[in-house]
């Protein structure tokens, strides 16, 4: 029997800065129509006006953009970043008036859902000023107009987060639009296996994960206890026993330590990237299956995502003590020792960022598996 697939289409809205993000949003529905079509009967549509619209004649592009697109999606997608684009005939930027226009529809109808994105990395030197202050007041109107927006910093948090949020949105809107699956034993027991596949990969990245925030600890504790035992060295002994050498040994040892510490802080911070990015590939993975297998066993996963919370909560903070204590120490420095500090507390802020993202995920995450089965 052929099987039959419920199209899902999503409109991308965004000036043209965030090609980078436009494009993960196209990688995303690529993989999904590729690897899950078919077994959960959902295909996704992506909209651009670069693949959905053509030359032709309207009061302005806009126009042509908005006849051609047309209101007959599920979900607006919206991006920004510095750019706020150019005033229409009829409103003051095209993603503008593209998110009016969904707004005034889900208004009327409870359609299209509505998801809108910020960039806030910082801007480059010389950006227009007035450019930068239209977003930040689209934002504010956004949040007046009660649109629960979305912050991130780089191409990589947007994948994660759009990822997870369309896996959401396709949940719901598979429950609501498709029927419900008749999955044949064999099938069944096919997508068991997938689903416990995902879920113990889940389960190993987040010990990785514990693991690696357990390791920035150590050497922080390592490198601090060893700086206090080389001070204390130093305030024992008399004028006379401060000999020249002894105060290069001494600078060469902290130097060494402190490179060392700088090393470990960058490469932990690389791992603790590559290991998340594989935990939310795993936690995708186990949803999209609940979606075609409903009795998966998802509470096991839960569990696991909470867990993983509750590990990192008390690392934020712990962190900002760390770097706190790594400044304490620079005016002691000179020198290789000055750009080694420097970078330790560079990997630790975006350490730090990494952690405090991860949490924002993690909770994102567990509505995937909370809300399966509402109706």
């Amino acid at each position: 029997m052929a099987k039959t697939e419920q199209v899902l289409s999503i409109f991308l809205a965004s000036p043209g800065d965030v090609s980078d993000e436009r494009s993960r949003v196209d990688a995303f529905v690529d993989e999904w129509n590729e690897l899950w079509s078919e077994d959960i009967g959902v295909h996704l549509r992506l909209l651009r006006w670069e693949t959905h619209a053509y030359p032709a004649v309207g009061a302005d592009g806009q126009d042509v953009i908005n006849t051609q697109i047309g209101d007959e999606y599920d979900v607006f997608l919206g991006i920004m970043w510095k750019r706020f684009g150019t005033p229409t005939g009829r409103a003051v930027s095209g993603t503008a008036e593209e998110f009016e226009r969904a707004l005034a529809r889900y208004r009327r109808s409870g359609n299209p859902q509505l998801m809108f994105y910020f960039k806030n990395a910082d801007p480059d030197a010389g950006d227009d000023a007035a450019q930068l202050q239209a977003v930040r007041q689209f934002r504010c109107k956004l949040a007046k107009d009660g649109l629960l927006y979305w912050e991130f910093i780089s191409p990589e948090q947007f994948g994660q987060l759009v990822r997870v949020h369309l896996t959401r949105h396709i949940q719901n809107w598979a429950k609501r639009y498709r029927p419900s699956p008749s999955t044949p034993p064999a099938t069944q027991g096919e997508l068991a296996n997938r689903f416990n596949g995902y879920l113990h990969n889940v389960k190993k990245q987040g010990v990785v994960l514990a693991d690696i925030t357990s390791q920035f600890a150590k050497i922080h504790f390592e490198f601090i206890t060893g700086n206090s035992r080389r001070s204390a060295q130093a305030r024992a002994m008399s004028d006379e026993q401060l000999t020249a050498e002894f105060r290069m040994l001494t600078l060469i040892e902290m130097a060494n330590a402190m490179g060392r510490y700088a090393d470990a802080a960058e490469r932990l911070e690389a791992d603790f990237i590559s290991a998340f990015s594989v935990f939310v590939e795993s936690v995708l993975g186990a949803a999209s299956i609940s979606i075609a297998f409903p009795a998966a066993p998802t509470k096991s996963l839960s569990h696991a995502l909470v867990e993983l919370r509750r590990k990192l909560h008390p690392v934020y903070g712990s962190t900002r003590n760390f770097i706190t204590q790594l400044a304490t120490v620079r005016p002691q420095l000179s020198g290789v020792m000055v750009a080694s500090n420097e970078r330790s507390i560079a990997a630790l802020g975006k350490f730090r960022e990494h952690v405090r993202f991860g949490e924002c995920m993690l909770l994102e995450s567990e509505k995937l598996f909370n809300t399966k089965r509402r109706t």
